[in-house]
């Protein structure tokens, strides 16, 4: 019988001549696409479901003189994307992972999605892969297998059979079982059915079924994959590519779930089989995605059905049930090893308020899912340190172990431990803390529950209620007090965790490297947890994970905080920002910066002195005296010769309460 598709069919699904009324339609999706970003970081998420899914289909660069491929994204751009919504703070989960959640009715963690590839196309495994690769982000391509290792385009690609002379044979060829195969073995991609042909199966539901039923066997005899997702080809419920008798059939054969292309993002009650996801296109960017996502995007498509004169359809989207389709057992869901993990303590002449650290740690419950071990590491203490930790070590019932190492300054202090530690799992928490008997374990929870690389917790300051309302929460902040956010979550934009509350897998280590020692006077955290975002790993919050962070008294005052600011603000200008971006970036902060401090702190400072807040007034100095900081640097670095400010950094003496006599250079 000869293929169904039509040319009336592949226009539906890619047009390759655009009328000037689609062209003010997508014009007008891409406006509100934008605005919806703008109010999305003004605003947060507007509604949307528990997770998104994202649709892309062909990643290749456009050729000279021959016209835009159909739904493309370049490949720098689709990288853009990736780190756009990484930076976001969203995180990337396998789609096995979310039906997993789906059939025990689990909640999803915020900010989850899933990336899906649709057809196969080899610039995909050219383009696309490398970039997953290198971040460590999985994805779902669904195959029509039928054309797999062919060299002809896509029956259905009128783009790729229009152009084929023209343009690179990866862009329009469909991957090869070897590259398939290849992807599948990484451990990040994992294929899903796509109907064995990619025909019009409108209105032939049991030869819908039956090519289905090929495409399955398929992917099972070459991927060897137990249990498969499926896509349906064209995916459009308006246009009847999605329907009732299609659903009925993909369950029949036992498809995990059934994806269309209807933009929504997904609710954990809506049916399986029911699913929309979200396409991408070449002007999308990190901050339109997350608008997507967000829900601020959902009624974008109906302004386009609108514009274009299209009739609404309705699309059940809550679950019905079939017989003999039993949700997945959990006695089949694979569950963590126990985990070892080493808790590594920098210190420096803190004896007294390390006993109590390590006390407080000793005291962690563990309820029999992890064991621990404590790792303190000595960088050069004069206080006995050495006689404290000994002794404790040979009353406690867990393994304390002693480490030393000369090299002042935080980073070789933490690389030294870390050497040190037989732990999978790394832990760091600080020698002026104290943590409650269940922040270890909450910590291993959320790793375990997100299945995250890297975990951290909220940051509580040990202050007197008359403090807490002599230092406002700016105040707060600058002594490193961090409750971001309430539930289970990734950090966001500039969020980050700290070296004071966090657990790191130590193949992270492994695979960026360790703490930067460049970073002489503290920021090599910052810089560390930077990395780890760029490179593509989730960086989680768990709200539950507390520790108490106790403040010299010496440091309550407004001139440690004056120091601390400065040196603060200067180091992000010379350690962080010239180190990511050159001097350049920092002249432009810096003169971003000059606007901030007048146009927004100094006009709080003066209405907090008018109205005899306190609180506020030190909040907005401490901001200023970091803005300075960042100034004087930022003028040191652009023009020493005029704006010499070497005599101004000698004279603080001081960065965390440590003096800088003790920081080699």
């Amino acid at each position: 019988m000869a293929s169904p598709i039509t040319q009336d069919t592949i226009h539906h699904f890619a047009p390759a001549d655009v009328p000037l009324r689609r062209t003010f339609a997508d014009l007008g999706i891409r406006a509100v696409s934008t605005f919806g970003a703008a109010a999305c970081r003004m605003l947060g998420p507007r509604v949307g479901g528990d997770f998104g899914i994202l649709l892309y289909h062909r990643v290749t660069d456009d050729v000279a003189g021959v016209e835009r491929a159909t739904i493309n994204v370049p490949p720098r751009q689709f990288e853009k994307q990736i780190r756009g919504l990484l930076n976001a703070g969203f995180v990337f989960w396998p789609l096995q992972r979310v039906l997993e959640h789906a059939e025990r009715g689990d909640a999803i963690p915020p900010f989850v999605v899933v990336l899906t590839f649709d057809d196969g196309f080899e610039c995909v495994y050219r383009n696309a892969w490398p970039v997953l690769r290198r971040l460590s982000v999985p994805a779902t391509i669904f195959l029509a297998t039928a054309y797999l290792g062919s060299s002809e385009p896509f029956p259905f690609d009128h783009w790729g059979l229009a152009h084929r002379k023209s343009i690179p044979a990866s862009s329009y060829r469909p991957m090869t079982i070897a590259q398939c195969q290849e992807l599948a073995a990484s451990g990040l991609v994992e294929f899903g059915a796509h109907t064995h042909t990619h025909e019009d199966f409108r209105h032939r539901p049991d030869e819908f079924r039956a090519d289905l039923e090929v495409n399955i066997s398929e992917l099972k005899k070459h991927f060897n994959q137990p249990q498969l997702s499926f896509a349906f080809p064209y995916g459009t419920p308006r246009l009847g590519f999605v329907n009732e008798s299609l659903t009925r059939a993909a369950r029949a054969v036992g498809v995990r779930c059934a994806l269309t292309t209807h933009s929504s993002s997904v609710h954990i009650q809506d049916s399986r089989y029911a699913w929309g996801r979200f396409t991408v296109f070449r002007w999308d960017n990190g901050a339109t995605l997350a608008a997507k996502l967000g829900g601020w995007y959902s009624w974008a498509p109906r302004l386009k059905d609108r514009l274009l004169g299209r009739e609404i359809v309705a699309t059940p989207t809550h679950e019905t049930t079939l017989e003999g389709l039993a949700p997945l057992s959990p006695d089949n869901i694979e569950t963590l090893p126990k985990p070892l993990v080493s808790v590594i303590v920098p210190t420096f002449n803190r004896a007294t308020w390390l006993a109590e650290a390590l006390l407080s740690l000793v005291g962690q419950k563990t309820d029999g899912k992890f064991e621990f071990e404590i790792v303190v590491c000595d960088n050069a203490s004069t206080d006995g340190t050495a006689d404290v930790v000994a002794k404790l070590a040979r009353d406690s019932n867990v393994p304390i172990r002693y480490c030393y190492q000369h090299k002042a300054g935080d980073a070789p202090t933490r690389n030294f431990a870390i050497q040190q530690a037989v732990g999978d799992w790394l832990a760091f928490f600080d020698d002026d803390q104290l943590a409650p008997d269940n922040w270890l374990s909450e910590l291993v929870k959320a790793a375990e529950e997100t299945q995250g690389a890297i975990v951290g917790g909220a940051v509580q300051l040990e202050l007197t209620d008359s403090e807490r309302i002599k230092f406002g929460e700016s105040v707060r902040e600058a002594f490193r007090e961090t409750n971001l956010y309430a539930q289970l979550q990734p950090y966001r934009r500039q969020d980050l965790p700290g070296t004071g509350n966090a657990l790191v897998a130590k193949s992270v280590f492994k695979s960026i490297g360790n703490f930067d020692e460049t970073f002489l006077n503290g920021g090599s955290d910052y810089d560390f947890f930077t990395r780890a975002r760029a490179s593509g790993f989730a960086l989680w919050y768990s709200p539950k994970a507390i520790v108490r962070h106790r403040v010299d008294p010496r440091r309550l005052s407004p001139e440690y905080l004056r120091l601390d600011a400065l040196s603060g603000g200067a180091e992000h200008a010379e350690q962080i920002d010239l180190k990511q971006h050159g001097v350049a970036r920092v002249v432009v902060c810096g003169t971003a910066r000059i606007g901030q401090a007048l146009f927004l702190h100094a006009p709080l400072l003066l209405d907090a002195w008018l109205r005899h807040d306190s609180a506020r007034a030190l909040g907005r100095r401490t901001r200023l005296w970091r803005t300075e900081g960042y100034l004087r640097k930022c003028m040191a670095l652009a023009a020493p010769r005029i704006f010499p400010q070497q005599r101004f950094f000698g004279s603080m003496s001081f960065r965390h309460g440590r003096p800088n006599s003790k920081v080699q250079p």
